[in-house]
């Protein structure tokens, strides 16, 4: 799982509680990789050019998928 923020916030909380819960759940090891950085862009257009197998996961916000749109003119992702 792609956190697209640095470790220790909100966010990067909430993403390994979610891990935390695919593990109890489902029984399978969720790794949280941090990528901050370009207002998390950098994490979108990580999981966004990766492998489409279904094994890399986003922790995505309103940021990521909404507010991005507006301030970068060329994403290298479709939200």
């Amino acid at each position: 799982m792609i956190v697209p923020y640095p470790a220790g916030g909100t966010t990067d909380f909430l993403g390994r509680l979610v891990a935390d819960q695919f593990k109890t759940g489902l029984g399978a090891t969720v790794i949280v990789e941090n990528k901050p950085g370009a207002s998390t862009a950098l994490g979108a257009e990580l999981v966004a050019k990766s492998e489409p197998d279904g094994y890399t996961l986003l922790m995505a916000t309103s940021t990521t998928l909404a507010i991005n749109r507006t301030l970068h003119k060329r994403l290298r992702y479709d939200p």
